[in-house]
Order: C-alpha cells, then sequence, then structure tokens
C-alpha cells in the first residue's frame, strides 16, 4: 500500500486533518492523522495493518509490541498479518514496560505514533535481541 493509497483511508473515515497543528512535541505540522477514527472502521484497521505488516515481515518478529491504549488495535492487526501474538505496553511514571511475556521475545516489531518510534523501541524492548519500529509521517519543526 503505497502513501496515496492510505491517506485515502485516512480521508474516507473523517480522520486526515489539514491545517496547522502544534504538536505536543512542539513540532508543527500542516496536517494530523487521527488514528483512532480510521481504526473504527475493521476493514481499514485490516489494511493498515496487512501493510505494516509487510514492512516488518523481512525481520521475522515473534511478537509485535503495542503502547496502551492507542496502539492496541494496529498492534492486533499488524499482529494478526505477520501471524505474531500482540503484547500491550504499560507506560507507568513515563517508563514504558512491557509485559513480562514480551521480555522473552527475540524479535519484536513495535507500531508507534509519529516521531516516537525509536526511542519506544528501545526503552521497550530491553528484553528483545533486535526491534524493528515504524513511525507514521514526519512533523516539521
Amino acid at each position: 500500500m503505497d502513501q496515496d493509497a492510505v491517506l485515502d483511508l485516512f480521508r474516507q473515515s473523517g480522520a486526515l486533518l489539514e491545517g496547522h497543528f502544534k504538536l505536543s512535541s512542539g513540532l508543527h505540522s500542516e496536517r494530523y492523522l487521527q488514528s483512532a477514527l480510521v481504526l473504527q472502521y475493521p476493514e481499514f484497521a485490516d489494511a493498515l495493518g496487512r501493510a505494516l505488516a509487510e514492512r516488518t515481515r523481512h525481520l521475522q518478529p515473534t511478537v509485535v509490541l503495542s503502547p496502551a491504549l492507542g496502539g492496541i488495535v494496529i498492534g492486533q492487526e499488524v499482529g494478526r498479518a505477520l501471524g505474531v501474538r500482540e503484547e500491550e505496553l504499560l507506560q507507568p511514571q513515563g517508563m514504558y514496560k512491557p509485559l513480562a511475556a514480551a521480555l522473552k521475545a527475540t524479535r519484536a516489531a513495535t507500531v508507534s505514533s509519529v516521531g516516537t518510534g525509536t526511542p519506544f523501541c528501545r526503552a521497550s524492548a530491553s528484553g528483545a535481541m533486535n526491534c524493528a519500529s515504524i513511525s507514521i509521517g514526519r512533523p516539521r519543526s
């Protein structure tokens, strides 16, 4: 699935907002993807999950780590497409803590929001030997 197809799903569901946005990171963007809106539609969640899975399949992950609560739906769809389990990550006191089962993973894939993928991956997969992260979009400063 290419970028135009992804954006079309967000447009169809009213999840692509356009204008000027100051993100919580302090960066600015002309577009804002409201993932919760697009993921309300099972056929869109399935298509996006399969597309994200194809980007990590070559890494052969054995688990998908998803940030609770916002990443659970897409994490489940990516896990389903890869044929691996999905684990939710909790965030007590500002630190991501993987569940005990996720710590035993040898290869983990995380699906995270704009700009947080790599730090999230490092913080969440301390027990995993390899971790691949996908972030969607790139805000400007």
